[in-house]
């Protein structure tokens, strides 16, 4: 089960809206139903607070065995921390066009507007 899933199970078992859990995490509905479909993933603030709201390890949310939520009046532990930087360093990230790219695809539209002008005026 991805992270998405785990989040739409927990928050959809606990019977909690979706506004309701945008405005517990102060994100937006647009932002859930990314975490959701697995566009993108929450945080590492984030998973700690959807630990704490469900009552239910990072690990368990992550799939990694042996994390438990900290007490709400508890600071994350350092291996928890770990287990966290760990997963945000091994996620995919989606790709984007860099800079150069979009200079290069934007000249190339240019151009190709230019072209056709040209070809139209001389009929």
């Amino acid at each position: 089960m991805t992270l998405g899933q785990h989040i739409q199970t927990l928050r959809t078992t606990a019977g909690i809206s979706p506004d309701a859990f945008c405005r517990q995490l102060h994100i937006s509905g647009k932002t859930l139903a990314k975490w959701e479909s697995d566009e993108t993933t929450p945080n590492s603030g984030q998973l700690v607070s959807i630990s704490r709201m469900f009552q239910v390890p990072i690990g368990t949310l992550l799939e990694i065995e042996g994390i438990k939520p900290p007490p709400m009046d508890q600071q994350v532990t350092p291996s928890e921390w770990t287990v966290l930087e760990e997963f945000f360093r091994n996620r995919r990230q989606p790709k984007r066009l860099g800079r150069t790219a979009r200079v290069l695809l934007l000249t190339a539209a240019a151009l190709l507007c230019l072209i056709g002008l040209l070809v139209f005026r001389s009929r």
